[in-house]
């Protein structure tokens, strides 16, 4: 097993599958006082649970474009963890420019869809010969939503 740190998330990566799961502490930030460090550890452990709820919910809502989202095989229904089919990254590997090209051309379409709101090479990944998305749960679009709504 491997541990891997994103934004908001650690992914647990084993074999065939990852697990994300929500960061609870957050030992990297020069924290002045024990009170900065449980708002900091708060605030990115419900940013990493909005970020599985996100990615599940797109799942689930834009079944069109599951062609281009890795698995996900199971979860549990509060974003504590996602269990998700395990990918070569796009960094790891040399991909083919056909393949790159294809890809490309076919998401173009879907610039300002939510699913593709933090489009990234780190956040692409190779599975069964295509390129696939493995952090499509960006939760941006829900936190300008929540402004929005306080701002009325």
């Amino acid at each position: 097993m491997k541990i891997e740190d994103g934004g908001y998330r650690r992914g647990l990566v084993f074999k065939n599958v990852v697990v994300k799961i929500s960061k609870c502490f957050i030992l990297k930030l020069n924290m002045q006082t024990y009170k900065q460090y449980k708002r900091f550890s708060l605030l990115y452990f419900i940013e990493g649970l909005l970020s599985n709820i996100n990615e599940i919910y797109n799942w689930y809502r834009y079944k069109a474009l599951r062609k281009y989202m890795c698995p996900i095989y199971f979860h549990d229904f509060l974003g504590l963890f996602l269990v998700m089919k395990r990918v070569d990254l796009y960094t790891d590997i040399e991909v083919p420019k056909p393949l790159k090209d294809s890809f490309i051309n076919e998401i173009n379409q879907y610039k300002n869809h939510p699913v593709f709101s933090d489009l990234k090479f780190d956040n692409i990944g190779l599975l069964d010969n295509r390129l696939v998305l493995i952090d499509f749960g960006d939760c941006n679009n829900i936190k300008n939503h929540l402004k929005k709504i306080r701002n009325k």
